[in-house]
This record gives structure tokens, sequence and C-alpha cells, in this order.
């Protein structure tokens, strides 16, 4: 009996936390900002000390942040069963979605000497290649200084990458026109 109710209130939240990943997309699209998916362990996204405050630097930089657990994956992303760890499976799997989702990016937050984003990490930036992505990593000493010359490069990049992608739409359409 407990863990059907436990089950169904965390499909509850699951859910709420989906409708929220996509009010934020909507949010983005409606009003030209970056919409950039924060990757990474829960114990290390959701903490400031431990994610450098990366959501926030997004933030400042005219980009909206939204967490791994509010970004919607739909069912058919495929599972990644050679990963060992459900939540590594989480990671590459919104990776392999952002990927192929035009407008979004993302940005991994991780620590030194974290085992599991040892193998998360190498395979996440393989399913990114040709999409702007970064590795934001920390031992939760250092301060934003660095940290906000990378996100500020990053969205440089991203922000190149969506100039390109609409001149590419907009030569199509022009050709077809004709």
């Amino acid at each position: 009996q407990a863990w059907t109710e436990a089950l169904a209130a965390q499909r509850e939240f699951d859910t709420r936390c989906e409708q929220i990943g996509r009010a934020a997309l909507g949010f983005c699209e409606t009003h030209g900002l970056v919409a950039v998916v924060v990757l990474g362990r829960p114990y290390t996204i959701y903490n400031r000390v431990l994610n450098s405050n990366v959501p926030a630097l997004l933030r400042e930089q005219g980009a909206m942040a939204i967490p791994l657990d509010c970004y919607p994956v739909p069912s058919e992303v495929p599972v990644f069963d050679d990963m060992y760890w459900g939540y590594g499976q989480r990671i590459l799997r919104a990776a392999h979605h952002v990927r192929r989702t035009p407008g979004v990016y993302g940005i991994y937050t991780s620590n030194y000497s974290c085992g599991p984003d040892s193998f998360t990490l190498h395979f996440c930036g393989h399913i990114m290649e040709g999409k702007p992505f970064a590795v934001i990593e920390t031992d939760g000493h250092s301060g934003d200084a660095g940290t906000k010359t990378r996100v500020e490069a990053y969205l440089h990049c991203v922000r190149e990458d969506v100039t390109r992608r609409k001149e590419a739409e907009d030569a199509v359409r022009a050709s077809e026109e004709r």
C-alpha cells in the first residue's frame, strides 16, 4: 500500500516537473530566449555551490536554465542500456533529445572526482557532437568568475549556432519560393 502511494506521488511529481519544463520551453520560444537544459545529477544541479551558479549565470546572460528533471523527454527516445546507472541513462536520453531539438541546448554541471560522471560525460559529449555543448566541472571551492567566462563563451557559441541555423532555414525557404 505505502509503495503504491509513493509511486503515485512520484509519478505526479514527475508529471508536474515536465509541465514546468514545457511551460519554460514555450516561454523561451515566445520570447526569443535560448533554452538551456542543465544536465547533471540532482545533488549538483540544484546546489548553488556545486553547480557554480550556472543557472543564475545563464539567466544573467539572457538564457533560461531548465533542469534535467523538468525537461520532457518523449518515451520513444532510446534508453542507453549499456549505461549502468539509471540517472546516467536519464542524462544521456535528455542529451539525445536536446541534440535533435532545434532551439534547445545543453550544459553539463559536474563535480571533480564524481565516478559515474567520468563515464557519463564522455558519452554525453559524443551524443551532443555537432551542437554547442559545455561541461562545467567544479570542486565547490572556485569563484564564479571563471564559470561566468565559460558560460559567456558557451552562450556565444549557442547564439552563433542559432544564427547559422536560421540563415540556413531562410536560404532553403528562399530557394523553395523560386
